[in-house]
């Protein structure tokens, strides 16, 4: 048998003790700017917005228009059980580059429970020529500054999601600062 000399054991003690540490520091080297990613991609600071009024993201003025949830129409691509929810939002455009500023953007609905839904992107809805199917789509329409867009969202919810609802827009350029939006209660 070969056995280890001190100075090996105590240089094979000193690697082990040494390789928690750099294990760790390589973790933070190389995931700070990842965790810095992640925290800039979150939405962490909400601008509560009331039924009908208007607020400012990405060079324009929001305002919720229209939300309401429904039978969705049978034979359309409806998940069975499913219930649909339609957001039509004006919005207010006052800066040119709006392919630039809501690049990331987001619309997501949310019921009392917390759950988030995306926008459905199966189901056909026939949208009206001067509304537009999400704001990646509107924002690459060209709209001039000062003029006014209508931004239709519809989201596949399940039969047991409840209200209060509401509802979030973010993109990148304003991230982690979002709207949310509180839909009127149904009367």
């Amino acid at each position: 048998m070969n056995d280890a000399q001190p100075a090996e054991r105590r240089w094979r003690r000193r690697s082990l003790w040494l390789l928690p540490p750099l294990l760790l520091l390589t973790l933070f080297w190389g995931g700070r700017e990842n965790a810095a990613r992640w925290l800039q991609g979150r939405e962490l600071r909400p601008h509560d917005v009331t039924a009908g009024a208007t607020a400012p993201l990405g060079g324009a003025r929001w305002s919720l228009q229209e939300f309401g949830v429904m039978a969705p129409p049978a034979n359309k691509g409806w998940l069975p059980g499913s219930r649909a929810a339609l957001a039509a939002f004006s919005v207010h455009v006052e800066a040119s580059d709006l392919p630039t500023r809501w690049r990331g953007c987001r619309i997501a609905l949310h019921d009392a429970r917390g759950r988030t839904w995306l926008p459905a992107i199966e189901p056909a809805l026939r949208v009206p020529p001067a509304a537009a199917r999400g704001c990646v789509a509107a924002a690459h329409r060209g709209i001039a500054p000062g003029s006014r867009v209508v931004i239709i969202e519809a989201f596949m919810v399940p039969a047991d999601a409840e209200p209060p609802w509401s509802l979030s827009v973010s993109m990148d350029s304003d991230r982690p600062a979002y709207l949310r939006f509180t839909p009127p209660a149904p009367g």
